[in-house]
């Protein structure tokens, strides 16, 4: 995951404000998404690692099956939200019409709270977890 995050920040840092033309507004959007991704990610691997320290019984450390399952669809309900909404909020069609006359970077805002929702509840969860 780290290298993921690394390589994805290298990439969508040649053109940080997308105005170079190295890298377009997608793209960017997608490896911006895939790098936060990848840090909740790392986030919700370490809660489960520090529950199953605290669980730890004797010799055995066993993880509960309910947390590995919580870890699986968390990780991927992070790059769903991440990737896809990221890349859908820059969508033309789905931005106001006076934006979409001259708006390269511009978002929506209704994907974008889509997007920040899904994080928000992602980390109450885990911090309701923790």
């Amino acid at each position: 995951m780290n290298v993921l995050f690394s390589l994805c920040l290298l990439i969508s840092g040649l053109d940080i404000d997308m105005v170079g033309g190295i890298i377009g507004v997608l793209p960017r959007a997608a490896l911006v998404g895939f790098g936060i991704a990848c840090v909740m990610s790392v986030m919700f691997m370490l809660v489960s690692t520090w529950i199953t320290i605290l669980n730890t019984k004797g010799k055995t450390a066993t993880t509960p099956g309910w947390l590995k399952v919580a870890v699986k669809v968390s990780t991927f309900i992070a790059f769903l939200g991440e990737a896809v909404f990221g890349c859908v909020e820059y969508i033309p069609g789905l931005q106001p019409a006076n934006a979409q006359i001259n708006s390269y970077g511009t978002y929506s805002g209704t994907c974008n709270s889509i997007k920040n929702g899904i994080l928000g509840f992602l980390i109450m969860f885990w911090m309701f977890i923790g």
